[in-house]
């Protein structure tokens, strides 16, 4: 008898996106050598979303009930919670408004089984409505603290056998939930999770969907100068930091860059510049670390 195809729980969180979802849906469920079924959050859409969703998913599709999540990060924190995924071999992330190619979920079923990984995530090609692509490169070699400091790749590609779905259920489930409620980017927090806990992660240089941008966009790539002005604007008003402490007490993290993080005085700013390297992938993204990290010594300074 031929060996059954790996079947996969696809948690994919909605709101408002009548515009694109049909696409994704379609391609989910054309993914070849894996059987697929969608279990959908939705947010309170206030259009046709879940409808379109139901129509094109048919019985390939759970519509969860409804539960007004109000971000996209509660919206999956809610997806990992609450999805019955006990008859699955593997569970996986999916936005509402990407396009997959139908080898993405087998690659990551391979390369999970074949390197004896417990999460998978990869590189993505963004498109923009005018039909210019970016190549969006996350698969640099991993640091030792990265994780506390950046995401292991957009949370549309992360793939994890059952087991290690469990594991994270079970990791939300302990955490204070205050600080999860509190917490925004759930790629990054599940991402720290599993590299806190000692459990390998492959970042695939590989994109198998393509990562759609638009106005309603999240975070979406990081490129143009509005998008740069964006992501200033959270280092200077304390978002980023915030998020690398809260990361810190849900995995329980400690280590010489938390610990100038938490209290970044000029005396030990030098320390934590020094080993800076250990926390992003990107050289770029490293010397943007250490600027931020100086002006917080320098700002926790003037408010002496």
């Amino acid at each position: 008898m031929p060996k059954s195809l790996p079947r996969i729980a696809i948690l994919m969180a909605s709101y408002n996106g009548e515009e694109w979802i049909a696409e994704q849906i379609q391609s989910i469920l054309r993914c070849s050598n894996v059987v697929t079924h969608i279990f959908l959050s939705d947010d309170g859409s206030t259009d046709n979303t879940v409808a379109i969703a139901r129509d094109v998913g048919g019985s390939d599709i759970t519509i969860l009930p409804t539960k007004r999540q109000g971000s996209a990060g509660a919206n999956f924190y809610r997806l990992i919670l609450d999805t019955p995924w006990d008859d699955f071999d593997f569970v996986a992330l999916a936005d509402q408004d990407d396009i997959w190619v139908p080898t993405k979920l087998a690659r990551a079923v391979t390369s999970i089984q074949s390197g004896g990984y417990a999460a998978y995530s990869s590189d993505v090609i963004a498109f923009w409505p005018d039909n210019r692509t970016l190549y969006i490169r996350k698969s640099q070699p991993q640091r030792k603290w990265d994780h506390l400091f950046e995401g292991g790749g957009p949370g549309n590609t992360f793939v994890w056998p059952r087991v290690e779905a469990d594991f994270l259920r079970e990791r939300l489930l302990a955490s204070d939930p205050d600080v999860l409620a509190a917490t925004a980017p759930h790629d990054w927090l599940f991402y720290a999770i599993f590299r806190e806990a000692g459990k390998s992660w492959l970042i695939d240089e590989y994109s198998g969907l393509n990562y759609r941008q638009h106005g309603a966009n999240v975070m979406g790539a990081a490129t143009g100068p509005a998008v740069i002005l964006k992501r200033v604007k959270m280092l200077r008003n304390q978002w980023y930091r915030s998020q690398v402490l809260n990361i810190a007490h849900i995995t329980s993290a400690e280590n010489p860059v938390l610990n100038f993080v938490r209290a970044p005085t000029l005396i030990n700013v030098w320390n934590a510049l020094a080993i800076s390297r250990h926390c992003r992938r990107k050289r770029r993204d490293t010397v943007a670390l250490m600027i931020f990290f100086f002006l917080m010594a320098v700002r926790h300074k003037s408010k002496e």
